[in-house]
C-alpha cells in the first residue's frame, strides 16, 4: 500500500532528500474507486449485516449496551477529529507544494518540490498532540466514563461482563486516539485507495471474530472484544501505508521551534473543530447516551436500533466527500473553481441518494428482517423511523457542509454548532425529566437544527464555492464524468 518514496542513502543534515510535488499521490484513479466501493461494502457490513446478527443473539440490554459503547466512542474520536482534519489539511498544503503555514485561508502554492523539511515538523507535531489527546482521553474516560457505566449498569444488574468489556473498549479507544497521528498523512497524500483497503482488512476482521464469537458466545465481552481486533488491524494497516513517508522524514533533525510554528498554525483552527464535532455530537448522537439514563438500556434498544440503522446508511453517504475531501482541497489551493463546484455537488448528490434509499430500505424491510431472525430488539413504529430519518438526514447535508467549508480553512461555524448543541442537550434533560420518551428528543434535535444550522451552512457552502440552483446539476456530472475516465 502507498506510493513509492525515494530516498537518499544516509544523507546528512543538509542532504534531505527531495520530493516531486504530487510524488507521494498514488495513481490508477479507477483502481481508486473499485477499492473505495469495495470499502464502502464493507462499511455497510459493518454496520447494516451486523446489526441484526448482533440484534439477534444479544439480549435487548447487551444490545443496547453494545451501541452504547460505539456512541462513545464517536464522542471520544471527537476529542482528536478536529487535530486529524487539521494536519491533514496542512499535510495536503506542503504536498501541494506550500512554503509555509498560515491559520486562516489557503497558503500559496510555490515550486515544484515538496519542502521536506515542513512536512516532518507538520507530522512531528501531530504526534505530539496526540500524545497528549491520549493522556487526556485516558484521564477522562477513567473517571467520568466509569461513572457514567456505573449508572446505566445498575439499569440492567443481571447483564455479565460489563466492566470487562469497558475496560477493554476504553483501552483500544486511547490506542485509536494516539496512533491517529498517522492518518492525516495518508488523507493529506490522497492515499484513500490505501484508507479503504485499511477499512476492508480491519471491518472484516471485526465482522468475522464478531459473527463468529457470538455464535458460541453471546455476550457483550465478544462483541467488544470484535470491535478492538477491527481497531488493532486498522492501526497496523494505516501504518503500512505511510511508513514509506514517515521514513523519508526521520531524516529530518528535530527542531521544536519551527515544531511550535506548525502547531500555532494548525492548532487553532483544530481546536475550533474539535468543538464544532462536540456540538455536531450533542445535536446528533447525545439522545444515544441521554435516553437510557431516563428510560434505561432495555426501552432504549428500540431507538437504539433505528439509529444505528441510520448511522450505517449515514456513514456510507459520506464515502464520496471523504474519498474527494484531498481533491477538493488541492483544488482550493490551485484556485481551481470549476473543479471545487464540481466535486462538492458530486459529494451532495451521492450523499442524498444512498442515504433517501437506505433509510426507504429500512422502513420496507427492517421490521419483517428482526422478525425474520426471531431478534429480541424491535423497532419503533415506522412513524418514528419517518422522523428520525428526517432529522439525520438534516443533520448530514449540515455536517457536509461544514466538512466542505473547512477545506478553505476557515471555521465559521463554530459558536453556532456550540449554541445548538447545548441547546439540544438542555432540551434532551427537560424531556425526559418531564417523560416525553423518544419522540420528544427526536423533536428536540430537528427543531434545533432548523432553527439555524440545517439552512445557513449549505447556503454559506454554496456562496463560497459559487454553486446555484442552476450549475448544480451539471457541475455534478461534470465531475463524475471526469472521475469515471480518470482524469481527476
Amino acid at each position: 500500500m502507498g506510493g513509492a518514496v525515494t530516498s537518499a542513502q544516509n544523507p546528512s543534515q543538509d542532504e534531505i532528500p527531495t520530493l516531486a510535488v504530487g510524488g507521494v499521490k498514488p495513481r490508477g484513479r479507477r483502481a481508486d474507486f473499485f477499492v473505495a466501493f469495495l470499502g464502502l461494502f464493507m462499511q455497510m457490513g459493518t454496520g447494516l449485516i451486523m446489526l441484526p446478527f448482533v440484534a439477534a443473539t444479544l439480549p435487548p440490554e447487551a444490545f443496547a449496551f453494545f451501541y452504547v459503547f460505539m456512541t462513545l466512542q464517536m464522542l471520544v474520536q471527537l476529542i482528536n477529529n478536529g487535530a486529524v482534519f487539521g494536519f491533514t489539511r496542512h499535510i495536503t498544503y506542503v504536498l501541494s507544494g506550500a512554503r509555509e503555514l498560515t491559520r486562516d485561508g489557503v497558503p500559496l502554492q510555490d515550486g515544484k518540490e515538496v519542502d521536506v523539511r515542513l512536512l516532518s515538523r507538520v507530522i512531528n507535531a501531530s504526534r505530539r498532540v496526540h500524545m497528549l489527546l491520549a493522556v487526556f482521553t485516558t484521564t477522562v474516560v477513567s473517571i467520568f466514563g466509569s461513572i457514567y457505566i456505573a449508572r446505566l449498569a445498575s439499569t440492567a444488574p443481571d447483564l455479565p461482563f460489563v466492566w470487562e468489556s469497558w475496560w477493554l473498549f476504553a483501552a483500544a479507544i486511547v490506542m485509536h486516539i494516539y496512533f491517529n497521528w498517522q492518518i492525516p498523512i495518508q488523507f493529506g497524500a490522497d492515499r484513500m485507495r490505501d484508507y479503504y483497503l485499511t477499512i476492508i482488512v480491519s471491518r472484516l476482521v471485526q465482522v468475522v471474530f464478531t459473527i463468529v464469537g457470538l455464535t458460541m458466545f453471546p455476550n457483550l465481552l465478544t462483541a467488544i472484544i470484535g470491535f478492538a481486533l477491527g481497531a488493532v488491524a486498522l492501526r497496523i494497516c494505516v501504518y503500512i501505508s505511510v511508513r514509506d513517508i514517515i521514513a523519508q522524514c526521520r531524516h529530518v533533525p528535530r527542531d521544536k521551534a519551527e515544531e511550535r510554528k506548525a502547531l500555532d498554525a494548525v492548532v487553532p483552527n483544530a481546536w475550533a473543530q474539535t468543538l464544532v464535532g462536540f456540538g455536531e455530537f450533542s445535536i446528533s448522537r447525545s439522545t444515544l447516551l441521554i435516553a437510557p439514563l431516563f428510560i434505561g438500556v432495555g426501552a432504549a434498544s428500540q431507538y437504539a436500533a433505528a439509529s444505528q440503522a441510520l448511522f450505517a446508511v449515514d456513514s456510507v453517504s459520506r464515502v464520496a466527500a471523504a474519498m474527494l475531501l484531498a481533491r477538493i482541497t488541492n483544488a482550493r489551493v490551485e484556485k481551481d473553481q470549476k473543479t471545487v463546484q464540481g466535486l462538492v455537488a458530486l459529494s451532495f448528490t451521492y450523499a442524498v441518494c444512498v442515504f433517501v434509499t437506505g433509510a426507504i430500505a429500512l422502513l420496507l424491510f427492517g421490521p419483517g428482517l428482526l422478525a425474520l431472525i426471531g431478534s429480541g430488539t424491535s423497532l419503533p413504529a415506522r412513524s418514528v423511523i419517518v422522523l428520525l430519518a428526517f432529522v439525520f438526514l438534516s443533520d448530514l447535508v449540515m455536517n457536509l457542509s461544514t466538512m466542505l467549508i473547512a477545506t478553505g480553512n476557515k471555521i465559521p461555524y463554530l459558536r453556532a454548532n456550540l449554541i445548538s448543541g447545548a441547546a439540544v442537550v438542555v432540551g434532551m434533560f427537560c424531556v425526559g425529566f418531564l417523560g416525553y420518551g423518544i419522540v420528544g428528543f427526536i423533536l428536540i434535535q430537528g427543531g434545533v437544527l432548523w432553527a439555524f444550522s440545517a439552512w445557513r451552512w449549505p447556503t454559506h457552502l454554496a456562496r463560497d464555492v459559487g454553486l446555484t440552483p442552476t450549475n448544480f446539476g451539471p457541475s455534478a456530472v461534470h465531475a463524475g464524468r471526469k472521475l469515471a475516465f480518470g482524469q481527476l
